[in-house]
């Protein structure tokens, strides 16, 4: 079944973008792996509909990882959305969420808005399942030019999951990166942040370099 999902997102993806993003980040605790796009479909003249699809697929390696414990964490998040031009960038959703945990369909309501140099999107969902989560998900990304080929890089990214059940524990996951973009390439400063609790947040940091190429 996941198999399938993915082999279907992968053969809807080349229809949707030319160029796709893949970042490594080394950090002091954690290193990641990181593809993450956000484009319009097209129609058969090559003009931007109204449906969207994000793609989000993430490994992510412990440095005291052992056969036992620490092992890797995979994410793949596939997301289509439907924002026509009459509803000013809002638009409904459907996201499918696959962890080494299981899978997660979600449903909800997005928000976009793109300039040349400025993209931002959020969506807020809830889980189809038992037990459901309710995610306040935000991505900024500011590419403004510096000089010739030479841009600033700047992107954040921050997920906040809300239990909508007793004993359920809220989670924040906050994402940023700073440097510069030159030729496709891009790279510079990374923090990955992750807080989660109720009455003690438990904090886990992770900062160091990323180096990203447009493929």
């Amino acid at each position: 079944m996941k198999k399938s999902i993915l082999i279907i997102v992968i053969l809807l993806s080349s229809t949707v973008l030319a160029q796709i993003p893949a970042e490594i980040f080394a950090g002091d605790k954690k290193a990641t792996l990181d593809v993450l796009f956000f484009k319009s479909f097209r129609d058969s003249e090559g003009e931007n509909t109204a449906w969207v699809l994000f793609n989000r697929e993430k490994v992510t390696l412990d440095y005291k990882m052992t056969p036992d414990d620490n092992k890797p964490f995979f994410v793949a998040m596939q997301a289509i959305s439907y924002s026509p031009a009459v509803l000013g960038g809002f638009g409904p959703v459907a996201v499918s969420l696959i962890t080494n945990d299981g899978m997660y369909p979600k449903l909800g309501f997005q928000y976009v808005h793109a300039t040349s140099d400025f993209m931002f999107f959020g969506w807020l969902i809830g889980e189809t399942l038992k037990d459901p989560d309710v995610d306040l998900y935000l991505y900024a990304k500011y590419t403004p030019l510096i000089s010739g080929n030479t841009r600033l890089f700047a992107q954040i990214e921050t997920n906040t999951a809300f239990p909508a059940y007793s004993g359920g524990e809220p989670s924040l996951f906050q994402c940023l990166r700073l440097g510069l973009m030159f030729n496709g390439f891009q790279a510079g400063l990374g923090l990955d942040l992750t807080q989660k609790g109720k009455d003690q947040l438990k904090t886990t940091e992770n900062t160091g370099i990323f180096i990203r190429y447009e493929f």
